[in-house]
């Protein structure tokens, strides 16, 4: 589930983040599930992703539960479970609430990552405005008075007129920005901006992580090419009963497996190898 809602995103401007925690909160967004949890984030995955140093990564991830954007839990000697606060897309209290996504390219380049917090929130706003404006009026541009634009941006932001022009100036490579007589904005995202990021589907990049995370819970060294298909094709097959079971954990399920595998064994002498087929039992008695 790639998206954040818009209290998280109104939330996150309000809060003040730096520039690495916006970065910070859009990597683990690409990896929650439905209620908002991104289990396995790994603090040399995200350093990489997001060019920090390992020390800002720790710093990054205490400011931004001080700030209450996020809650973590250290369930796993290797990596953190992380939730995004008020980023629960489940039950009917949830349905149909607004939110951004974080699938698109924009957010996956060098010049999206340069910019700062405010610019990056500031798109990330204008992309949902966007949005909406295209699926209601099916139009290319988002239309705004000029004085309800900086009377709406001015309040979230908190900022002076001149600072909210040049954050529609800094984001030029990606938003084209047009002023009618003084008075009208019209604001059009470029298509290679707003779509997806690359080949892979939300989906398939979060079913990897999963893959890539109970491997690494469970010092699992060595998977084949053909062992990880088999499970990745698991993990879709059973996805619209994982989407439901919230507290579905492919490390778990892999866990209890070498468990099994290895009954009469001593933990030092474990075979850790994948065993779809027992993967495939254990998630359908999971997912009843």
């Amino acid at each position: 589930m790639q998206k954040i809602s818009i209290e998280v995103l109104e939330n996150a401007i309000r809060a003040g983040l730096t520039s690495a925690e916006v970065d910070m909160l859009l990597y683990i967004a690409r990896f929650q599930n439905e209620a908002g949890i991104a289990r396995g984030i790994y603090y040399k995955d995200v350093c990489e992703e997001i060019k920090i140093s390992y020390q800002a990564f720790y710093d990054c991830k205490k400011s931004l539960e001080a700030k209450g954007i996020i809650y973590t839990e250290k369930n796993n000697y290797f990596d953190w479970d992380i939730t995004i606060l008020n980023n629960s897309f489940v039950g009917k209290e949830n349905y149909g609430r607004g939110y951004v996504s974080v699938a698109t390219k924009m957010i996956r380049t060098e010049v999206f990552r340069k910019f700062k917090a405010n610019t990056k929130l500031m798109a990330l706003y204008l992309l949902r405005e966007w949005k909406i404006s295209f699926k209601n009026t099916k139009k290319d541009s988002y239309q705004i008075l000029k004085e309800n634009f900086f009377e709406k941006f001015k309040n979230l932001f908190s900022v002076t007129d001149r600072m909210l022009r040049k954050y529609l100036g800094q984001l030029k490579p990606f938003l084209n920005v047009y002023l009618e007589n003084g008075r009208k904005y019209y604001l059009t995202f470029n298509q290679n901006a707003v779509r997806d990021h690359g080949e892979k589907t939300g989906n398939e990049e979060g079913r990897e992580h999963e893959v890539k995370i109970a491997c690494r819970r469970n010092k699992v060294k060595e998977v084949s090419d053909k062992t990880k298909a088999d499970v990745l094709t698991l993990m879709s097959q059973f996805y619209p009963k994982i989407k439901k079971h919230t507290d579905f954990d492919l490390s778990e399920i892999l866990s209890l497996s070498l468990l099994l595998m290895n009954r009469n064994k001593k933990r030092k002498d474990w075979d850790r190898t994948v065993n779809p087929a027992l993967l495939n039992k254990l998630m359908q008695t999971k997912l009843l």
